[in-house]
């Protein structure tokens, strides 16, 4: 049973909630904490899955106990729990946060942030990952593309559109921005999976705010430190999303399925950079045996770290509330034809095969075309047209 629990200051806020969430009982293990001190004595007897916190409150507010929360109990699920006048206050803790949600609270909402994550949480099955992934609510960007957008959103002729295009070279700051655009205090009305859509969504005021006031894209210092190289790793990311994106359109799917292709295209590879900052010589070691005996990276993974990039990469940014949309092509990239039965992902079949025309880019990096998956999605004639376009 999943353990979970509400705080916030005001004990009608607790009551109501309560009454709200009567239906997740047999689900949900639930408490209830008047306060960050008294969550704090709740976690000390029994530590939890989630975490959601009101952010003002007295004494302890809602960022200094999510601070002790990911400190102490890192592999808990943290989530804010704040109005409309304190989203300022609540994105300025975006560092110790993993989602957002708005006041009143949306019970389907939170039961959505809930139930992904651990459902994910489930199939990930590595405590010791659970833990490492928990404490990241950011990756390495690239330093030039952070000074690049630094600089970009002081000019004169800024614009949303420009701030955009820069966010989009960098898949690190692409997941930053998709995470707070699909956040409840938003509500958009269908999933934002690229990062030119969700800044013309937010408008240059309030990236200028996110950007200079709160430092959502500050650069992490945490860098791996083996042989794999940061800079190469996004230009590629970002060759497989525009084939992604291209495949896509090829297939004839639509435009949501397009943006959401290039998006996970981008994302594709955030795993691998996870487990390299983990533990660098083991990747290196990884990427070795992938170039020497031309086996599935995944597989190789698997054998060293006990959890593939693809299961790592998809466990974070369904953390992170990315839509489905991109996790689920992230998770099965590398095998669609593993996908669970009943759910059909148009980018996942764009992305699978974009990471097998392009794989041949770097040594260690193979995909092999999972054909019964192909043929069943009737895609034979795309991946012939893809072939000869990237050709």
């Amino acid at each position: 049973m999943i353990e979970v629990l509400f705080v916030d200051d005001e004990e009608m806020i607790l009551d109501g909630l309560r009454r709200s969430l009567r239906p997740m009982r047999n689900s949900w293990h639930m408490r209830f904490a008047c306060g960050g001190r008294d969550a704090i004595e709740l976690l000390e007897k029994a530590p939890a899955d989630v975490v959601v916190s009101d952010i003002r409150m007295p004494g302890m507010n809602g960022a200094e106990l999510l601070r002790t929360v990911a400190e102490r109990w890192p592999a808990t699920m943290r989530v804010v729990l704040s109005g409309e006048a304190d989203k300022e206050t609540a994105f300025s803790c975006s560092n110790v946060t993993h989602r957002f949600l708005a006041k009143p609270c949306d019970i389907d909402a939170l039961k959505e942030a809930v139930g992904s994550a651990i459902n994910l949480r489930q199939r990930l099955d590595n405590s010791i990952f659970e833990a490492s992934l928990g404490k990241l609510t950011s990756i390495p960007s690239l330093p030039a593309i952070y000074q690049e957008l630094t600089v970009a959103i002081d000019a004169p002729d800024c614009s949303a559109d420009r701030i955009g295009a820069i966010i989009e070279k960098d898949p690190a700051m692409t997941a930053k921005l998709l995470k707070l655009v699909n956040s409840a205090y938003f509500s958009p009305r269908t999933a934002i999976t690229r990062a030119d859509t969700a800044a013309s969504m937010l408008g240059l005021g309030m990236l200028r705010e996110l950007i200079i006031a709160f430092h959502i894209f500050e650069q992490m210092e945490t860098r791996p430190s083996g042989r794999i190289d940061l800079q190469e790793l996004w230009q590629y990311s970002e060759r497989v999303a525009q084939a992604s994106s291209n495949i896509a359109r090829l297939a004839g799917y639509g435009e949501e399925a397009c943006r959401a292709a290039f998006g996970a295209g981008l994302l594709h590879e955030v795993g691998a950079l996870l487990l390299a900052m983990h533990s660098p010589c083991l990747y290196d070691i990884v990427m070795t045996d992938c170039a020497a005996t031309g086996a599935d990276v995944c597989e190789v993974e698997k054998y060293h770290f006990s959890i593939a990039h693809t299961t790592a990469g998809a466990y974070l940014l369904s953390l992170w509330g990315l839509p489905q949309s991109i996790t689920f092509a992230v998770e099965y990239h590398h095998a669609p034809g593993t996908a669970p039965a009943g759910i059909d992902c148009e980018s996942l079949a764009a992305v699978h095969i974009a990471t097998h025309m392009l794989a041949g880019d770097t040594p260690w990096r193979c995909v092999k075309l999972d054909e019964d998956y192909i043929a069943d999605k009737g895609l034979q004639s795309i991946v012939e047209q893809a072939r000869a376009e990237l050709a």
